[in-house]
């Protein structure tokens, strides 16, 4: 597929595989800025490496969208995307439990 040839929603998801990968990367550089407590670093560093994962596969499976005209077309996409949400709500939801008993621990001054 020649550029030429790209239409909208070619272009929208080609746009969508740039924001995944970027949201990726942010999730997991978040860890090396505070206020991370030392112990919760390596434990919130694994889950933020999984939901990186998670996202870049999830933006991986738009580029092949990109090229299978479908979100549902082969069988194995619409199995890898539905993987990947549920993967990224779990960690998603496990790492704001976190954050949010993490930050009622952080004594306010």
């Amino acid at each position: 597929m020649r550029f030429e040839d790209w239409d909208l929603a070619v272009l929208i998801n080609a746009c969508e595989v740039l924001i995944w990968v970027g949201l990726a990367v942010v999730v997991a550089l978040r860890p090396l800025f505070p206020p991370v407590q030392p112990a919760q670093l390596l434990n919130e560093a694994r889950l933020r490496r999984w939901m990186a994962i998670a996202l870049v596969l999830f933006g991986l499976s738009d580029a092949v969208e990109i090229w299978s005209g479908a979100w549902w077309r082969p069988w194995w996409l619409l199995a890898s995307k539905a993987a990947c949400v549920i993967t990224i709500c779990a960690l998603g939801s496990v790492l704001y439990l976190r954050s949010r008993e993490n930050s009622a621990e952080i004594p306010k001054t």
